[in-house]
């Protein structure tokens, strides 16, 4: 999915993950603080203003989708 599909997707309650993340990293809206927060895997939190930004080069326009949790790790 591309940039704007992966916004709403995260909006939705969707974890998502990308080619360039690790294949256990992902990224949520945080459900406890506002939608304007996201989370990663480990915990850590940051502004999605901030994790956009940091995200402008034209790679990080497609590429997006849904995170599976891999079948091991079940």
């Amino acid at each position: 999915m591309n940039r704007l599909e992966a916004m709403e997707s995260l909006r939705l309650g969707n974890k998502l993950t990308h080619p360039f993340f690790t294949i256990d990293e992902w990224v949520s809206i945080s459900g406890q603080l506002t939608p304007w927060h996201y989370t990663f895997e480990d915990g850590i939190e940051q502004y999605a203003l901030d994790f956009w930004r940091l995200r402008r080069n034209i790679s990080w326009n497609s590429g997006w989708s849904i995170f599976k949790r891999n079948e091991k790790d079940s």
